[in-house]
């Protein structure tokens, strides 16, 4: 349990990161988005931690009562609570979501996204209630609550909305393969989570979908991650995983995206050491051979940064030239007295 949790930890913060550093850098802002921005805050944090203290303590007890007494209700118990929970999330979101203020909007996200995952367990006992077996559970509860979260994140198009939906998609598209596929493999599930991952990256880096700094690192990680999960065959994992991080690194060098760039460097360092311990794993002179041209890459790239190799060398603006008065300039020459004694002679 404490692992899963991590993973989630350290992808929420990373696509929250990457996201907050695109709405720094972005080129322009909608319209709406600025008026909003522009907005004075009329809740203060305090009040806005409150909200996400209460929800957190009703998850809490929520847990801590289904560790206790849930082998103790009944299946339709277990469905009545379940969906509920799933109502009364859904309606503290809808009645607050009417609001304009930011922090509110931003409490309505985090309700749906409590509402999605009730939900998910309700679709679960569901398929307990009526028996069902195979892979029929796997394909119901996903597509029904990818179904629900995509609903939810087009009435709210916020990125706690999007995330839920998208990772709710990402299952959903899952259990679909293999429930058409016969014994799929796990190639058979990867390849099109990998090409969603690409399609999602693609549609926020084009501003397709919003709020699109939220889409492009999410879809980002799930291109650059999935190849990772290829057991057979090996071939494909490593082609496909060296493939999207080049790729990756290559386009972030020419539009000067820092984040996927560190993204695409800490991938490519992956498969490529996992590549060569899986092939090349009893040589020495391979990975040798690999450390050495590598090095040896370092040393050209600071080399050509140090003297200006590639590009062009940045020249100090010219100084202006000095005013000059010519002596026809009768402006700019000196009236007096004086003058008068010298035009004389």
């Amino acid at each position: 349990m404490i692992g899963p949790l991590v993973l989630l930890l350290v992808v929420g913060a990373v696509v929250a990161g990457i996201a907050a550093w695109m709405r720094q850098h972005r080129p322009e802002l909608p319209a709406s988005a600025a008026a909003e921005e522009a907005q004075p805050r009329r809740i203060s944090l305090l009040t806005e931690a409150i909200g996400y203290i209460g929800t957190i303590l009703v998850l809490a007890g929520a847990f801590a009562f289904a560790q206790q007494h849930w082998t103790d209700i009944t299946e339709g118990g277990r469905f009545a609570i379940l969906a509920v929970a799933t109502a009364v999330f859904l309606g503290i979101g809808a009645f607050v979501l009417s609001s304009t203020e930011p922090a509110l909007r931003r409490l309505a996200a985090v309700t749906w996204a409590v509402s999605v995952a009730a939900f998910a367990g309700s679709a679960g006992m569901v398929n307990l209630l009526l028996d069902t077996s195979g892979k029929t559970p796997f394909l119901t509860i996903a597509t029904s609550t990818a179904a629900y979260a995509v609903i939810l994140w087009v009435l709210h198009r916020h990125g706690v909305q999007q995330a839920v939906a998208f990772g709710a998609s990402c299952v959903g598209l899952a259990s679909i393969v293999n429930y058409v596929i016969t014994d799929a493999s796990g190639w058979m599930i990867v390849v099109p989570l990998w090409a969603m991952g690409i399609a999602w990256a693609a549609a926020g880096w084009w501003r397709r979908v919003a709020p699109w700094f939220v889409a492009f690192p999410l879809g980002l990680l799930v291109a650059l991650i999935a190849p990772a999960t290829i057991d057979q065959p090996s071939g494909l994992r490593f082609a496909l995983g060296i493939a999207t991080a080049t790729t990756v690194m290559t386009l972030a060098v020419v539009a000067k995206f820092t984040p996927a760039l560190t993204l695409g460097s800490v991938a490519e360092l992956g498969y490529v050491i996992g590549a060569v311990t899986y092939y090349f794993g009893d040589t020495l002179g391979v990975p040798a051979s690999l450390a050495i041209s590598g090095l040896l890459i370092l040393l050209m790239a600071a080399a050509a940064a140090r003297w200006h190799w590639f590009g062009r060398r940045q020249q100090p603006p010219p100084s202006p030239p000095p005013e000059d008065v010519g002596p026809t300039d009768q402006s700019r020459a000196p009236s007096g007295p004086g003058t008068a004694l010298r035009s004389a002679r």
